[in-house]
């Protein structure tokens, strides 16, 4: 069941940049969007992005200098822990982050979700603030999830959990093809609204949509 406040997301609950975003969406095209293992140059942007009031509202504490930037991405830039990190390009020029990593390699917070063993989470943002509110989030969300999570055949499903709060966010994902499974509270006491995608699932939703851009 959806929280009472879902059928408001898009009228009274918008602010005037969403407002605006409903009336006119942007068309992007799917081949300007790419993603690239994340590297050390981009640390500085990254830092940038993450003290931007629009991520911090969302993603995570936000940093305070670039070595706490730095402290937490140089080890899975290098592989030592199992989060798969990438910059989100669109014609070349950098505008977002996404990342992915399989659930149960968290055992608390495998536990809380109680999804597939083989989910794979995906966390993201879009850093600049040109591309917020035009429906590019959920077309970057439905494309990682083609092109980088399912390439996997391991992988049974994509599980996203924003926080319960995160309107825009959940319209969003539901765009992109994620439906509701649960709610949930995480080990860091949020609540987080858990969707889930699975390939066939995105397969369908990937073609509902080119046929109604198409009309």
């Amino acid at each position: 069941m959806e929280p009472d406040w879902y059928a408001e997301i898009n009228n009274t609950q918008l602010n005037g940049n969403q407002q605006i975003a409903k009336a006119r969406h942007d068309m992007f095209h799917r081949a300007l969007i790419t993603f690239r293992p994340l590297k050390h140059d981009d640390l500085r942007q990254m830092f940038r992005w993450l003290t931007n009031v629009n991520v911090a509202r969302w993603y995570g504490s936000t940093p305070e200098t670039l070595a706490e930037v730095e402290g937490k991405y140089l080890a899975r830039i290098s592989g030592e822990e199992p989060v798969h990190c990438f910059m989100v390009d669109y014609d070349e020029q950098p505008v977002g982050y996404i990342q992915t990593y399989r659930i149960d390699h968290d055992k608390s917070y495998a536990a809380a979700l109680n999804v597939d063993r083989d989910a794979a989470g995906v966390d993201l943002f879009i850093g600049d603030d040109q591309f917020r509110y035009r429906g590019f989030g959920s077309l970057m969300l439905q494309e990682f999830v083609r092109r980088v999570v399912f390439q996997d055949e391991t992988i049974s499903c994509c599980v996203i959990a924003p926080a319960v709060t995160n309107r825009v966010a959940i319209h969003a994902y539901r765009k992109a093809g994620f439906r509701h499974i649960k709610t949930v509270r995480a080990p860091d006491g949020q609540q987080e609204y858990v969707m889930i995608l699975r390939p066939d699932e995105l397969v369908a939703r990937i073609a509902e949509r080119n046929g109604s851009e198409n009309e």
